[in-house]
């Protein structure tokens, strides 16, 4: 039986929501092989494949972005899926509009899901 790897990319450090996610995970024993990387900006980070250690099947991310990265959260997105196609990606957002959201998704999101995180809804997704 193999272990889920769960990376978070952290793409909204101001807030606490990848802490709490993070903490979340591990408590509900999920969190066994979560890496965490954290970064200001998403059109600022390369896709580094090793993200996903070797078992690329049974991984899942998610990205946490502010509303006003949408689009580099996007262009991100299509990096991810190009390389890794199967790797379910879950955006952590809040406040975003109707047409980013439906771009995202587009783009290869598998779901959105807005903070606060709620640890049955979070972890239905996992």
């Amino acid at each position: 039986m193999s272990t889920t790897t769960l990376l978070l990319i952290d793409c909204n450090p101001r807030a606490n929501t990848g802490e709490q996610l993070e903490s979340m995970l591990t408590s509900e024993g999920v969190g066994a092989r979560l890496r965490r990387e954290v970064f200001v900006d998403p059109s600022q980070i390369i896709f580094d494949r090793d993200w996903f250690g070797s078992d690329k099947d049974s991984s899942l991310l998610f990205l946490l972005l502010l509303p006003e990265h949408a689009e580099a959260g996007g262009a991100l997105i299509q990096t991810i899926k190009k390389e890794q196609p199967d790797v379910p990606i879950i955006v952590v957002v809040d406040e975003l509009g109707p047409v980013d959201t439906l771009e995202l998704l587009r783009k290869g999101a598998s779901d959105l899901i807005t903070p606060p995180l709620k640890v049955g809804d979070t972890l239905g997704r996992v």
